[in-house]
């Protein structure tokens, strides 16, 4: 699968931590995750989000949630319009190769802040990218707004693979390091 490599700016080392008042636009908020706001979203995630939880067996959102953030090297949420809209982080591949895992659950509710939260993404991304040889995950091949959203932040996909009984993508980015 050819890879796309995703633009570097304002670079950090992986000893930096991210700014997060530098990720905070005029209409959404970017701070670590709390429990209290993993709770929160978990009952209003889209129904894409739910679907592909449940296709790798995951079927307790807040518990998804939970453990995505406990095993990342960062997670953070994002709220606007006053609640919290979106979970994300980036985890280590466990598989020790130097490949970063990034993933989203949300409420799919983008709406006014869509043009931010994709400048948003785009930063942490970046940010992220020089930590790791590539950014790599699987995206249900049911889930389209998530495999355009990632199409359109320079992930490129892999031909579909099966997991269980349901269809997935490789989505895959990789730096210039």
């Amino acid at each position: 699968m050819p890879k796309r490599k995703l633009a570097m700016t304002d670079l950090h080392t992986p000893e930096q931590s991210i700014d997060l008042d530098s990720m905070r636009s005029s209409g959404i908020e970017i701070r670590q995750s709390t429990d209290d706001a993993l709770a929160s979203l978990a009952g209003r995630l889209c129904a894409a989000d739910y679907a592909e939880l449940a296709a790798v067996g995951l079927h307790d959102p807040l518990n998804a949630l939970r453990q995505s953030a406990a095993a990342s090297r960062e997670a953070y949420v994002a709220s606007w319009h006053g609640q919290v809209q979106a979970a994300f982080g980036i985890a280590d591949c466990p598989d020790g190769s130097m490949r970063g895992i990034p993933w989203m659950l949300s409420t799919g509710r983008m709406g006014t802040v869509r043009k931010e939260f994709h400048a948003a993404s785009r930063r942490m991304l970046c940010e992220w990218a020089p930590m790791y040889s590539s950014l790599f995950n699987i995206v249900s091949t049911d889930h389209a707004a998530a495999r355009r959203w990632l199409r359109g932040l320079g992930f490129v996909e892999s031909a579909p693979i099966t997991f269980g009984d349901h269809q997935f993508v490789v989505v895959e980015a990789t730096s210039d390091v």
